[in-house]
């Protein structure tokens, strides 16, 4: 899990990175920094994976918060793998509910 995880963060921050660069082409690299790091909040992360639409199998109880950010992560970097960084976006969307946010600009 946590090798996908690492993958999965990598991902996350590369298709930030690039939706984010496209919005503000002279954007500082402080910023970029900025809003990867806001996208990457374990907090956040933690909240999408418990709030997703997969079946729940066992219980959500007892789970930390980093658990849960790792395990989103690792979720990413299974999409990644399996395909490629477009994957991660339509992933994102998905966990996020909204049909067209600022990673799915990347997509486009």
């Amino acid at each position: 899990r946590r090798c996908l995880a690492e993958v999965g963060a990598d991902s996350l921050r590369l298709a930030v990175g690039v939706a984010k660069s496209e919005t503000e082409p002279t954007a500082s690299g402080a910023w970029l920094e900025q809003q990867v790091q806001e996208f990457s909040d374990p907090a956040k992360l933690a909240v999408l994976m418990v709030r997703t639409g997969l079946p729940e199998m066992g219980t959500r109880e007892n789970i930390s918060e980093g658990d849960a950010a790792e395990m989103l992560l690792a979720l990413v970097g299974t999409h990644k793998l399996e395909s490629d960084v477009f994957s991660v976006v339509r992933l994102w969307k998905w966990l996020s509910g909204k049909d067209e946010d600022e990673l799915g600009k990347a997509n486009n």
